[in-house]
């Protein structure tokens, strides 16, 4: 997924304005991705998701607040460890069918496993995404001076 456009940054400006003008662009894109986010069906939503929450992180690695970028590696490893489940998860499924009735049998348990952990990422997410919303709606809002 490509980033949004951070418009009227200033090469004249302070580090601080141009700053705040960038975290406010990435902060809304994670909050508008997550939105569509909210479905455990919606995979690409959800590395999306992932892919905004770094871009935002890094940036707010260099400018703070120091607890939003907590929860946002937070978010960030919690969201990798489901991508993780969602690329492996059709391969093994696909091997469990491939191979002989008494193989498959392990390798299905392997998949029932992965989708265990991935529902369990997934309630993660959503019981920690109130709290993580609120904190970068704040940061969606600041005002740049001009």
């Amino acid at each position: 997924m490509k980033a949004r456009k951070v418009k009227r940054l200033d090469p004249a400006g302070s580090f601080a304005d141009n700053a705040r003008r960038i975290v406010a662009v990435r902060a809304q894109e994670v909050l508008d991705i997550a939105a569509r986010a909210q479905d455990p069906a919606q995979a690409t939503a959800l590395h999306d998701l992932r892919i905004a929450v770094k871009r935002l992180r890094y940036v707010l690695d260099l400018t703070g607040p120091p607890e939003v970028v907590k929860q946002l590696k937070g978010l960030q490893d919690l969201l990798g460890e489901l991508h993780d489940c969602d690329v492996q998860l059709p391969v093994i499924r696909s091997l469990a069918r491939e191979l002989p009735r008494r193989e498959a049998v392990g390798v299905r348990t392997v998949a029932v496993q992965l989708a265990t952990r991935r529902a369990t990422c997934f309630e993660r997410f959503h019981q920690q995404w109130p709290s993580i919303e609120r904190s970068l709606a704040a940061l969606a809002r600041v005002e740049v001076s001009r």
